[in-house]
């Protein structure tokens, strides 16, 4: 991000502000594998905070990839995709 962000030109408290609110999203998906976690609901192998940075850090990525047009998949086809990663990953059956 910080490369993309200093290409276009965002000032130091933009930088800022986003980088907490990455913070924000980590924190509470990594509370949310926790719990499954605690609930026997999800793998125990893997460290949740991890889990939820991967989970975020590809979102971010496919999101400006969708905004700047860089590929040919659908909105849905990417989601699908993330989606069934994330949950057939961590998720027991």
């Amino acid at each position: 991000m910080k490369v993309f962000s200093e290409a276009i030109g965002l000032s130091q408290t933009i930088n800022q502000k986003w980088e907490e609110i990455r913070q924000r999203f980590i924190q509470s998906i990594t509370k949310d594998i926790t719990y499954s976690q605690v609930k026997g609901l999800a793998r125990t192998d893997l460290k949740a905070e991890v889990v939820a940075r991967s989970w975020f850090f590809s979102n971010e990525m496919y999101q400006w990839e969708i905004v700047f047009k860089k590929n040919d998949y659908t909105l849905e086809e990417i989601a699908h995709t993330l989606t069934t990663m994330y949950v057939d990953a961590i998720y027991l059956d």
